[in-house]
């Protein structure tokens, strides 16, 4: 004897078995020496295949065979139960209830034994629709559902069977009891009968699936082969990509662009030429060369060249003069609109820078040209911002001038006092 695949083997007949296809499974059984076989589970399902096919003395048996062997099984001590119950030795059948009972309490058979044998025993129709009954509050299963809506319809209570159908119905929706609780139903209501069961529903139903899904794989299949592929579609969207990455590209041209716009047009400060208060003996010097420069510029130049060049070589000597500062006040002086009346004051403008220079001398020496430093810088603001008449502005700088000369000879004479 060849050795067998145990696992093929069970997995083969369980499925038979489950199905309730006995005829099938009976070639396989007779094909091997079951008397030889050692596998539990393969010895309870030629049992099985035995007593569906009602060849119920081989099937006790090999039954018993396993029982010997293992007593305290479940799924023995059910099927030796359900064995005995089917052949009508309803003795023995209570015997094995009773082992299963003790072995498995809570398990659900336990109703379903309990109901087969009474109904074989003959027992009361109330003694099975309790028991039923308790099956259903534990587990709702279809084929007992039915049973049980039988047993009301026995009994007469005739709202019970309808209600009980309605459930079935509603729970199971299609298959062979749902079709029985309807005719049962339809019988006691005198409801017509549906043209189609739902057995004949769920399968055409079936059937439709299987053609659309079967249509969509074709048309699935047909665009593989002919390669159909949207290609305007791809196109576009490269298009569209192209596009995408030209803007990204322009605007960050353009933010380039607005970088190196903003560093051109930053604007480096001038340097502020504004005389300090605290550095007044530069506001003096400052002063007298403003006036000798616009003596200058205007090309009438009176009184003495040498005492001017003698100033020119002061004035260049003190480092406390900027240059810078010299050349942006020529260009002011340049721009404003008194150069007519520049030749009349020339020289008023040097005897006021000669006064100047002794001025900023006796400062630096003395430290104490406060006062002329404030004179000379509300000058300089003047001739800036107001549009002053150049008489009356030559006027004002020599009453100053005037005044802080006077002002240094009294603190002279004090000193010298």
């Amino acid at each position: 004897m060849e050795k067998i695949n145990e696992a093929a083997l069970t997995k083969e007949l369980k499925t038979l078995v489950l199905q309730g296809r006995y005829e099938e499974a009976l070639p396989t059984i007779e094909a091997i020496d079951v008397s030889k076989l050692r596998n539990i589970s393969i010895l309870c399902l030629v049992g099985e295949v035995y007593m569906g096919l009602e060849r119920y003395d081989e099937a006790e048996r090999v039954l018993l065979r396993v029982y010997e062997k293992n007593p305290t099984t479940r799924r023995i001590l059910d099927l030796l139960t359900t064995l005995y119950i089917d052949k009508g030795e309803y003795s023995e059948a209570e015997y094995y209830y009773k082992e299963f009972i003790g072995v498995a309490s809570r398990d659900l058979h336990r109703y379903i034994l309990r109901y087969r044998l009474d109904k074989g025993k003959g027992e009361r129709l109330s003694v099975l629709i309790d028991t039923l009954e308790k099956l259903k509050d534990y587990e709702y299963i279809e084929e007992w559902a039915y049973e049980l809506a039988a047993l009301y319809e026995a009994s007469g209570q005739k709202k019970k069977c309808i209600r009980e159908c309605e459930e079935i119905v509603l729970w199971f929706g299609h298959g062979e009891y749902v079709d029985k609780a309807i005719a049962l139903k339809c019988r006691l209501t005198g409801e017509p009968l549906p043209e189609m069961t739902t057995v004949e529903m769920h399968r055409a139903e079936e059937e439709r699936l299987a053609e659309a899904q079967a249509e969509a794989e074709a048309l699935i299949q047909e665009d593989v082969l002919e390669g159909a592929i949207d290609t305007d579609m791809i196109e576009k969207a490269l298009e569209k990509k192209e596009e995408q990455n030209a803007m990204e590209a322009s605007a960050l041209a353009a933010i380039h662009a607005d970088d190196d716009a903003e560093d051109e047009d930053e604007i480096i400060p001038e340097e502020d030429l504004t005389p300090h208060k605290d550095d007044k003996a530069n506001i003096a010097s400052l002063f007298s060369s403003l006036l000798l420069d616009f003596g200058r510029k205007t090309g009438k130049k009176h009184g003495d060249q040498d005492s001017i060049e003698e100033d020119d070589d002061l004035i260049e000597d003190d480092d406390l003069i900027d240059d810078d500062d010299l050349d942006d006040e020529d260009e002011e002086l340049e721009a404003s609109p008194e150069e007519e009346a520049a030749g009349e004051v020339a020289e008023t403008g040097e005897e006021i820078a000669e006064e100047a220079a002794e001025a900023e001398e006796e400062a630096i020496e003395e430290e104490t040209a406060e006062e002329a430093a404030e004179a000379a810088e509300e000058i300089i603001e003047e001739e800036t911002i107001e549009e002053v008449p150049a008489e009356e502005e030559i006027e004002e700088v020599s009453e100053e001038a005037d005044e802080a000369e006077e002002e240094i000879i009294e603190e002279e004479a004090v000193g010298a006092a």
